[in-house]
């Protein structure tokens, strides 16, 4: 999944004002998952080589670890509930920041459309944003899901 975030999430990591911090996660997940891969190596070989002092430290060691990482995603989804509201905020802030910048800054007008049509959403907060912070008198096409706006045919969020 790292590595189609990273690979495929371009488009929308544009989207936020400092990418740095948002492209850090699909990273992060891709050495999560050797680790994790690793893990379940020593694991195997262990239950494999169980009867020999080896393959019994080996499984020692394959318990910790699996001990660990269970203490440590108890604690990510502990941190992931408490800052949830920061990260938000932090978002929403580098989006609108963008969105500002979409008659201004090559590349973002094409992003907003791909970013828009891939979550099927419109605008920062709701597709009125597009009138009242940009003042565009029409929504895109990005908004629309037939990719023509007319009536109530667009993405209310």
């Amino acid at each position: 999944y790292g590595a189609v975030s990273l690979g495929q999430g371009q488009n929308i990591f544009a989207i936020a004002a400092s990418t740095t911090t948002f492209t850090r996660v699909p990273v992060l997940m891709i050495i999560v998952g050797l680790f994790i891969a690793a893990v379940g190596v020593v694991g195997t070989i262990g239950a494999i080589l169980s009867s020999t002092p080896f393959g019994r430290v080996m499984l020692m060691v394959y318990s910790v670890v699996l001990a660990l990482l269970v203490i440590c995603e108890i604690g990510g989804g502990i941190a992931a509930g408490v800052l949830r509201s920061d990260v938000e905020k932090i978002f929403t802030s580098s989006a609108n920041t963008t969105f500002k910048q979409i008659n201004t800054t090559t590349g973002y007008q094409t992003t907003w459309d791909a970013f828009q049509e891939g979550f099927k959403c419109c605008g920062v907060t709701s597709y009125t944003d597009w009138m009242t912070v940009l003042g565009f008198s029409s929504l895109p096409t990005s908004c629309c899901p037939s990719q023509q706006c007319d009536g109530n045919n667009y993405y209310q969020t």
